[in-house]
Formats: C-alpha cells, sequence, structure tokens
C-alpha cells in the first residue's frame, strides 16, 4: 500500500502544479456570473484545425488585424510591435477598465518580458494500514525568462527559458543529490507556448538538450502562466464569478468548477483569490478499489496593466484522502504551496 500511495502522491504533484496555476487552461471553459457580474456565459473553445502562427526571436511578425464583432475594439501601440486589433479585450497600455470593470485576461504586447520565479513547498504525509506515518518534504525553485516573441491578431507565443532550478528533499540526503542532477540538466531549456487572446494554450513545444532528464522534462511540461479570465461584460471590485473547466487535461475525470472574486481593481494593478474543490475519487478513481476525500485549491493572483506578463500569484493545495485496495485502506495527506513571482524585464 506504502509504495502504490507514495507514487500517487508523486503523480498527483505534477498534477496539481498544473490544477492551481493555469486557471482556465483547458480546451473548453464556460464563464457563469454568481454575483455583480455578467449574467450571460461565454464559451471559449481552443480552434481544433487552425495551427497558431509563431514568429521566431529576432524575426518580424506580420500586420494583422481583426474586426471585433462585440464588445470595444483597441489597438497596440506600433512603437512596441506590429499593430494588432483584437476584439473585447483592452491592450495593456489602453484603459484595461470602462466603467469600473476590468477585462481579464490582459493581451501581452511583442517585447514584453518578466522574469518570473516559482517557489514550492510541498509535505506528503502517507498512513498504512497499520496507521504508520512516511512523511516525505520537497522543496523546490525554478526561475524563468518569459517574453513575448510573436503576436497575431489571434495568437500571442511566449518563450520561457530556464534559468535556475534547483531541488531539496529536506529529509533524504540521497535523494536530493539526485533529483539536483536531474534538475542542472533543466538549465537553458526552453519552453514556447501559444496562446489564445483568451488565455488557453494552444500549442507548447519544449527546446532542450538531448540529455535533459525525464523528471526535468516533466517538470517543463507542467509550466504554465497564471491566467484569469473575467466574463464577458467584464468585472468590478467585489465581484465573483464561476469557471468552468474540463478537468481531463489534468488527469481529472470530472469538470472542475473554480470561484474567482475580484479583490482588488485600480488604474494601475488588479488583484484576484479563487476556490476550488476537486473529488479525490476524480483523481484517484480508477487506482484504487475506493477513494474518500477531496483536494481543495485556495489561490491569489495580482497583476499589473502595464506588463500583462507581469502578474504574481499564490496557491494551496491540501489533499486528504482515504485510499482502499484490496480490503486494506491507508491515507494520504498533502500540502502543497506555491509562490510565483513576477519582475518586469
Amino acid at each position: 500500500m506504502i509504495p502504490r500511495s507514495r507514487l500517487l502522491a508523486t503523480v498527483l504533484s505534477a498534477v496539481v502544479i498544473t490544477a492551481c496555476s493555469s486557471g482556465d487552461d483547458a480546451a473548453d471553459t464556460t464563464v457563469d456570473s454568481v454575483s455583480g457580474a455578467a449574467s450571460t456565459a461565454t464559451e471559449s473553445t481552443t480552434p481544433a484545425t487552425t495551427a497558431p502562427v509563431t514568429t521566431a526571436p529576432g524575426s518580424t511578425a506580420p500586420d494583422t488585424t481583426a474586426t471585433a464583432s462585440t464588445g470595444p475594439e483597441t489597438t497596440a501601440p506600433a512603437s512596441t510591435g506590429p499593430t494588432t486589433t483584437v476584439p473585447n479585450v483592452p491592450p495593456v497600455t489602453q484603459p484595461s477598465v470602462v466603467d469600473g470593470k476590468v477585462f481579464l485576461p490582459l493581451v501581452p504586447r511583442l517585447g514584453d518580458a518578466v522574469e518570473q520565479t516559482t517557489v514550492q513547498e510541498i509535505v506528503q504525509t502517507i498512513t498504512d494500514p497499520d496507521g504508520a506515518d512516511v512523511t516525505v518534504r520537497t522543496n523546490s525553485e525554478i526561475v524563468t525568462e518569459r517574453v513575448v516573441v510573436a503576436t497575431t491578431a489571434s495568437t500571442y507565443t511566449v518563450s520561457e527559458t530556464v534559468t535556475s532550478a534547483t531541488i531539496e528533499f529536506p529529509d533524504d540526503a540521497t535523494q536530493s543529490e539526485a533529483a539536483t542532477q536531474a534538475f542542472d540538466t533543466m538549465v537553458g531549456a526552453e519552453v514556447v507556448i501559444t496562446y489564445g487572446l483568451d488565455g488557453v494554450e494552444l500549442d507548447r513545444q519544449v527546446n532542450a538538450a538531448d540529455d535533459l532528464d525525464p523528471v526535468a522534462r516533466q517538470s517543463l511540461e507542467a509550466v504554465s502562466a497564471v491566467t484569469v479570465a473575467t466574463p464577458e461584460s467584464g468585472a468590478a471590485a467585489g465581484d465573483s464569478w464561476d469557471i468552468a473547466t474540463d478537468g481531463t487535461s489534468l488527469g481529472v475525470a470530472a469538470e472542475i468548477t473554480t470561484t474567482f472574486t475580484l479583490t482588488s481593481l485600480d488604474g494601475e494593478s488588479y488583484a484576484t483569490a479563487s476556490s476550488a474543490e476537486i473529488d479525490a475519487a476524480d483523481l484517484f478513481g480508477s487506482m484504487f478499489d475506493s477513494v474518500d476525500g477531496s483536494m481543495k485549491i485556495d489561490s491569489t493572483s495580482a497583476g499589473s496593466f502595464a506588463n500583462a506578463l507581469d502578474v504574481d500569484g499564490t496557491s494551496d493545495v491540501v489533499v486528504d484522502a482515504d485510499l482502499t485496495s484490496g480490503g486494506q485502506t491507508g491515507h494520504l495527506e498533502q500540502v502543497q504551496s506555491i509562490v510565483i513571482t513576477s519582475t518586469p524585464l
């Protein structure tokens, strides 16, 4: 029971990283008003047939224009890259607050850049059927440089290069050494992600040396930006709304509903808080005879209108579940803390 539970806890780490840091990052996302926001739902679906346009760093992306069908039509300044007109989402340098409401996500400009640091602490405690506890603690930090390298009328592409990566198992020096060697291979690797204007990820490429460790590659594939989307009509300070996300991309068998609240808003920045709860059976149901428990996620984010990539975020994730297999029941408790900080470059 212990080895199986420990494996699940390890796999869960990657699932949770993606779940709590990507916000509405999934193929099908429906936004519903809860209080004070729009009463009309809006659905955003990832295009299945249109390949995203990507421009390599240093080259020039063509000017592209799309006509807005609803909402304010706004144009990004030409001095920072090709002029791109986008529907419904005001550009970063124009007023993103209209009549006291903000429209998220913001659309980055070509050349926008930040240094982003992600610090993660995990404490996993596994109790076997005999009542014996095994606790594993993990601390990690990944520093990346994120730069918008291409824009089109409907997408933008971000290059994320790892400049530093460290990991530690405070209670196991041998495991720390092995994990450090794996994380060392991550430095210099690049993740190139193309997003739609709604912040939904459309394409991802990992560019790294041939000796990239499989564990390091898994970490890179889980790297994701903090994304928050408001209802189509925007949100005012104090408003709350739900985002229902297809959980299959996170390894979850059911839809995940996250409740967001716009906690503050001024002419320079905004802040949100969110919470979600996932039935543990949706995470582990296929691996055990029965599962009873939940995963709870509480997150915050704070962004700047001057640079759409300049977003800080936190997530506290608690997993508490009884796992039964072959007539024996063990208990898994995982407490995970993630802190993301961004510094404009």
